[in-house]
């Protein structure tokens, strides 16, 4: 799922989404729709299921809730792995502490 405020950022992501054919296909087969399509450029098969649209628009309710649940644990393996001596850390993957390399 993605939500932008851009329209040319949607228009480009909605031709990708549609394998890069011009026309999605409810729209060709309605009574006032046609088959003509092109396939303006190389897209990808990213269609959402209604399912999963569902669990998407409910989870965006707890978007906060969620991305402050994976920051904690983000901090948790930040802070568990930065003292080994075998392992580099990227700067700044722990927001809630900052430690040095």
């Amino acid at each position: 799922m993605l939500t932008t405020d851009d329209a040319r950022v949607a228009d480009r992501v909605r031709l990708m989404s549609l394998h890069g054919i011009s026309r999605d296909a409810w729209k060709r087969y309605t009574a006032t729709g046609n088959w003509h399509y092109e396939v303006v450029e190389a897209g990808y098969k990213y269609n959402l299921t209604d399912i999963a649209s569902a669990l998407g628009r409910v989870q965006l309710g707890r978007a906060s809730t969620l991305l402050g649940r994976r920051g904690a644990i983000a901090c948790r393996y930040h802070e568990a792995l930065s003292g080994l001596p075998a392992v580099q850390v990227p700067p700044g993957s722990c927001r809630c502490r900052s430690t040095p390399p």
